[in-house]
This record gives C-alpha cells, structure tokens and sequence, in this order.
C-alpha cells in the first residue's frame, strides 16, 4: 500500500493541470498492474433532468471485462471521463447484484484511496470516484469477472446554455464511445410546463429515434452507429416560456434561508437586436493544427448551442484572389442556416499573402453595417504570412485607416503551428499582427501551440466559448436587486466566473438570501457607455429541488479552492464538501460492500472524518491531539523508525528518521527548515519496520 499512497501524493500535486482522456481500462491487480485491456460498456441509461439553471445528469451502465480473460480472473475496471466545464458532481453508487445498491459515501480523498487499496487487496466491493483535475475524473470498481460485471451510477449537474426562449446542454455520449464495443444507449429527457418539448440541437430528428413519450418523459434509444463516429456530438435542448428577461429558481432551505439561481436575458431587458458576428477563415492547407474539416464542424457547434434566434452572422474568406463573403445580408444564426452555410464552405480554404489585407478589411467594414455597433469579428486562422515587424505595421495601419478606427472586438483563434523568430523572439504564425488587433480592439486572443510534438489541449470548441463572455459589451459596474422580504440576498456567485454583466448574453448567477422571494420586480442598474440604465423588471419564479441548491456549494468550494495557497481553507472545503455530497479536489465517493466501515471522527470540531488511531496487526498508532495548534505527538506501539509529513497538495514537507524504535515522536508544526506551518490538514505517514501507517492531522 505504501507505493500506491506515495503515487497517489504525487499524482494529487499535478491533479491540476492534468488533461483527460476517456477511456475505460481492465487491468489484475493481483498479477500485474501494466498490462491493460478495453473494457466493455453495457445497458448504458442517462437520464436528463431539468433544474433550474442546470440539467441534473444520472448515468447508469454496466462494466465488462473481454472474454479473453479467464473465468477465475479477478480483475479492476478504471473509467478516466471528462465533463463539461463547471459541472460537478454530486452521488455515485455501486451495484452488489441486481437488488442491493449501496450509496457511496463521500469522505477526504487520502483516506478514501488508502481504505480502497485496502479492500483491492482484501478482494472486497468497492467503487472508488476522484476528481483529477478542473474538468477530468477517475472510476475506479473492483471486483471485476468475466462472469460478473458491475453496474455503477453516477450523477452530476451541468449548467444549461441559456439562449432567448430555449436552453441546452451536451450529453455524455464520449464517455460510452469509450468501449471496446459500441453499446446502444437510451436517453430519457425528464418535462414540465418550464421545460418542454426536448430535442436534438443537431441534425438528428428526435422523432426518428424515440421509443416512448408522455407528458413528463421522453424516451429515445440512440444506435452505437450514430454517436461513435467522429465529428458527432449530441446536445439537448428545451424550450421555455418567454419572459421578461429574468429567471428565478429557489430553494428554501430552512424557513428562513434558501439558494437561489439567477438568469437574466440581457439582450430581451435592453432592448438589443442580438449579436452580429463575423467568422473570418484563414485555413490554407500547412501549418494547421486543428484540421479545417474539425473547424468548421465547431463553428457549427458554436452557431448552434451559443446563438439564439435574434443573433446573425456571416462568413468571409479568400478563394484564389478573391474576398468571398458568404451572403450579402446579415444571416439569422439559426441552426438550418448553421448547417448549410458552414456546409457550403470548401473542403480547404486557400491563402493569399497579397489578399489578406484585403480580406481583413473587407470583413472588418462588413461590421459597420450592421445596428448599434456590437458586431464582434471572429477570426481562426493558420495562416503563416507576416513575419515582418514592418510589414506588420504597415497593414495594421491600413486597416486602421481604411476603417476610421476600430470600432469592434476582433477575437482571434491562431490555429497554426510555424514558429517564427523576429529579434530572438519567436512568434506563431501571424501573432505579430493578431497581438495588435486584440490589443486595439479588447478582443480575445487564443493561441495553440505544440510541447513536444503534442497540442496544448486547448481546442476550438473550448476556445470559441471563452470567447463569448467578451462578445459584445460587458461592464463589472452593476446592481440586482431580488425582491426579498424580510431579509436580504448574500453571497452570490456568476457561474461563468466572469463577474461581468454583457449586454448581449445572459447573465447566469447563483446565491442565497434570508427571507422570502416573492413575485415583485426586480431592481436592476447597469453602467453603460450612455450611463446608467436601470430596469424593474417581473421575474418568473420556479420552484426546484433540493440538489439545486448544490449550484451553490460548488460556487463556494471552487471559490475557497482558488484562494487556498496555504491551505487555510482546506478544513472547509472538506467539510462543505462532504456535508452536501459535492465532490471536490480533496474528497472522493467511496462505496463500500456491506460489513465494511468508515470510522467517523469523535472530534466534534469539524466535520471531517479524522482516524485517531489506526490498527494493523496489533500495531497501534495515535496522533494526540488532533486537531493541534502548537505540536502533536504521534504513538506506535511496536515503535517509529521514520515520520514523513506530505500537505494536502502531496509535497513531503517535513522528514525524520529515528533511532531505537522511538514509541513517541513530537512534531512541533513546522517544516525541514523549522519554519511554522499555516493551518490546514496534513498527512503523517509512519514506517515501523515493514509496517507502514498513515493518518490525517489538522493544524489549527
């Protein structure tokens, strides 16, 4: 076991910046832990249910081993899966046959793996569900026969997105594709008079694959053919009613306090007509390392699920030595149009160093046409043409005199891979110029890039969605008031992590309030170029469940994560975290087979589960008193020949090696160096001959 804690220490230390990858991996654990198969997916369930802001997901499926291993084979099935951005989530179970499912219980992450490598080793029942970095986690189940496979569930929470009189959310599907063999997969999308009338975003029709429909369920049956190919992705959405721009959900959590979640639709409050956005391709057949085939899918994807129906677009490139513009009038962004312009653009682009000045300019005073003066340019490019600081600067002021100034946000997505070298500075393709159009315009930049060979992750679909916080105009100057009587509203959160209010998206926020909300209006003020305007519009309320509530706590728990260098939030976030079943960077599910135990902490100082004594073949180690403030004396029995301290990030921080079986060891607090440590929770780990022992102390 002490391997398997030390790996995981390390692991935890780089969780952080660590990129996913799904796949699901069958591996002996008793034999050796290096030769891995494909494991096999089976009567795959997810279920869709509307909750306010967010879109509850339950997954239910079955984990197989392949027939090449024996029937006598005892094997451990690891899933690694990605969820969307800002999802969390909040329950897992685990299956012992076909009537007992046992609810894990979430507990801290380090003594979650040490009692599953416990019981891996003992050859019992758990299931073992850990967050590995901002977006990616890890499944473990054991154990796993040919002749027994496990089913699991999973439930996590994904914010919709939120559109004029509709909103959607991807579905899970990437995780099933996963399998060695495809399985089919059945959706049920939960309704009610708020969320209704559930379809594909995409091309598919619904219609053509649903299986059962009434008025609170529709269920479809998706075949293995449609999903497992590439470039195939499958988004929900709902219709709900129009409103007066600004949506309510809460939950009251005692008769006096509850969470709420906030929609405001910007554009129907001010009176906007929508976004106006101009996509700028620069695709020529080298240096690309997004395919064009994979850009124009995304830029599908975006029109589709990040556009509403009062937004337009257009499309302008270079074919030979011309500037083509893909229609002569603005282009409702619906999604027949989506699919048939996109699909109409060429199979490759070309490009013309002596055209692009032109194709800039030309699609830059397109944005003047259009009302009010929000359009916003996107441009993606590979284009690898201006390597000249001079040449630069020479088209950068045409463009600025040809257009009079810029008056409109230019985003920019360099898709290319050639470096150059201007003064022994290396810039990426056309940096030099794309620097200043960002820069002069406040648009975005985003950048690929290759480490060794190897992309930076960051991808088109990831990149066109963090660009759209910025689309249009955006102030940190602004009001909401909720109509709450009897108390206040407090400690909110904007789920985009923003802080901004745009004038041409939703503005999305979560928080809680003492009192009661109750059907008055609103009092909203927002800072303008024109000042100050202010609105009183009426809310829609909408009554959810008690796991919208847990919008909130996951708010707070990334919150407290961010300002958590030095741990002084750690017991906090641990405590949160397991108070409302949210799982976090320092906690894991944990489910167990029935006669095995948890011990809970006798402490009534916090709500974490702290072992005081651990127990391994009359072999007794205490820490006393935990928590501490100023030292803590750790006990063994059979005596302490090494004491290793790790923080809660899994850097070792503190080492002794001791002579003649110390029976007590003293830690004062500190380092290596005897510098004073700040509070949090640490993990002593005790070597007493071969016997290793590990426990988890807090630093008041």
């Amino acid at each position: 076991m002490q391997k398997l804690f030390i790996a995981f220490l390390l692991n935890l230390a780089t969780a952080c910046v660590a990129f996913s990858q799904t796949k699901i991996d069958i591996l002996r654990p008793h034999i050796n832990t290096w030769a891995t198969t494909k494991g096999i997916i089976t009567e795959p369930v997810i279920e869709v249910t509307p909750n306010g802001l967010y879109a509850q997901i339950d997954m239910t499926f079955k984990i197989n081993a392949q027939s090449t291993y024996s029937t006598s084979d005892t094997m451990e099935a690891i899933l690694y899966f990605d969820l969307p951005e800002h999802s969390f989530i909040h329950d897992s179970w685990l299956w012992l046959d076909e009537t007992n499912i046992i609810k894990a219980a979430i507990i801290d992450k380090g003594r979650a793996i040490q009692i599953y490598e416990g019981i891996v080793k003992r050859r019992r029942d758990p299931s073992l569900l850990i967050k590995t970095g901002p977006t990616s986690y890890k499944l473990n189940v054991y154990p796993l026969k040919t002749t027994y496979p496990r089913k699991v569930k999973i439930s996590y929470s994904v914010p919709f997105n939120w559109q004029n009189n509709k909103v959607n959310c991807e579905l899970p599907l990437h995780i099933f594709d996963a399998s060695f063999v495809k399985p089919d997969i059945t959706l049920k999308f939960k309704k009610d008079a708020t969320f209704s009338n559930p379809v594909f975003t995409e091309t598919h029709d619904i219609n053509n694959y649903t299986t059962s429909n009434s008025a609170f369920e529709t269920v479809v049956t998706i075949p293995n053919l449609l999903y497992s190919t590439h470039n195939t992705d499958f988004n929900l959405a709902y219709n709900i009613p129009a409103n007066n721009g600004v949506f309510v959900t809460t939950y009251q959590n005692t008769a006096n306090t509850g969470t709420y979640q906030l929609a405001v639709n910007s554009t129907a409050l001010m009176g906007n007509n929508g976004r106006r956005i101009v996509f700028v391709l620069d695709a020529p057949a080298t240096n690309a390392i997004v395919a064009f085939s994979q850009v124009k899918y995304q830029l599908k994807r975006f029109i589709i699920n990040h556009l509403g129906n009062n937004d337009y677009f257009n499309i302008f490139y270079t074919d030979g030595n011309s500037v083509i513009q893909a229609s002569s009038n603005w282009i409702p962004a619906d999604s027949s149009n989506a699919m048939n312009y996109i699909n109409g653009l060429p199979a490759a682009i070309s490009s013309d160093a002596g055209q692009y000045e032109q194709l800039l300019k030309t699609s830059l005073a397109y944005c003047q046409t259009q009302p009010h003066n929000i359009a916003n340019t996107i441009i993606i490019s590979n284009g690898n043409h201006l390597k000249n600081q001079a040449i630069v600067d020479t088209m950068f002021k045409n463009i600025d005199t040809h257009l009079g100034g810029i008056k409109n946000k230019i985003h920019i997505i360099n898709n290319c891979s050639a470096v150059n070298y201007v003064v022994g500075t290396s810039f990426t393709g056309n940096e030099l110029l794309f620097n200043k159009l960002s820069l002069a315009s406040s648009g975005s930049y985003f950048e690929n890039s290759y480490i060794y060979g190897m992309s930076n992750n960051i991808d088109v679909k990831t990149q066109l969605k963090y660009i759209i916080p910025n689309l249009g105009y955006s102030t940190t100057a602004y009001s909401i008031g909720l109509p709450v009587s009897g108390g206040f509203t407090h400690s909110a959160y904007d789920i985009s992590g923003t802080k901004r209010f745009n004038t041409t998206a939703y503005y999305l926020e979560v928080g809680k309030y003492v009192g009661t909300i109750n059907n008055a209006n609103m009092n909203i003020q927002i800072l303008t170029s024109s000042g100050v305007q202010a609105y009183q519009p009426a809310i829609s309320q909408y009554i959810a469940t008690e796991q919208a509530s847990k919008s909130w706590i996951n708010k707070h728990i990334l919150n407290l994560e961010g300002n958590n260098a030095n741990n002084i939030n750690t017991t906090e976030i641990i405590d949160s975290s397991i108070n409302n079943r949210v799982l976090c960077n320092y906690t894991a599910f944990l489910a167990l087979e029935t006669g095995d135990t948890i011990n809970e902490s006798k402490n009534e100082n916090t709500a974490t589960a702290i072992p005081q004594t651990i127990t391994e073949n009359e072999n007794t180690v205490k820490a006393y008193p935990n928590p501490f403030s100023g030292s803590i004396s750790i006990e063994c029995t059979s005596g302490i020949d090494e004491v290793e301290v790790y923080d809660i990030m899994g850097k070792k921080i503190h080492y002794r090696k001791l002579d003649n079986h110390t029976r007590i060891y003293t830690w004062n607090g500190t380092n290596q160096n005897n510098t004073e440590l700040p509070s949090g929770i640490y993990i002593v780990k005790i070597r007493s001959g071969e016997k290793i022992s590990i426990l988890r102390v807090v630093k008041q």
